[in-house]
């Protein structure tokens, strides 16, 4: 979906998986924009070595200061990574999929 958005193809595109590893500083300077999305299966709001590491990764894609799109984990990692504070409340979670189009004013 994000190739048929974007106009591009698959080899312009890269995959990299910031709870693993920090993300490379060339990585991120042969990079033209940011997709950051989101998993299940981790939460901000939790502890570990991967969160932190995570962080730093966000804060070297903001002080890039190339495009990004955030969304999810993505969006609320990038949050906490500025000094946000994320809470986790279930009781009033926004929980759902939203079909984004870009519009002639976009």
């Amino acid at each position: 979906m994000a190739r048929s958005a974007l106009e591009t193809v698959p080899e312009q595109i890269r995959v990299f998986d910031l709870l693993s590893e920090r993300l490379p500083a060339a990585e991120l300077e042969r990079t033209d924009m940011v997709l950051l999305g989101g998993s299940g299966h981790y939460s901000v709001t939790d502890d570990g070595p991967w969160l932190e590491r995570s962080l730093d990764s966000m804060r070297d894609v903001h002080a890039s200061r190339r495009p990004t799109f955030a969304s999810c984990w993505g969006f609320q990692a990038m949050a906490r990574a500025m000094g946000g504070r994320v809470a986790k409340d279930l009781n009033h979670a926004e929980v759902g999929t939203h079909w984004l189009k870009l519009t002639a004013a976009g």
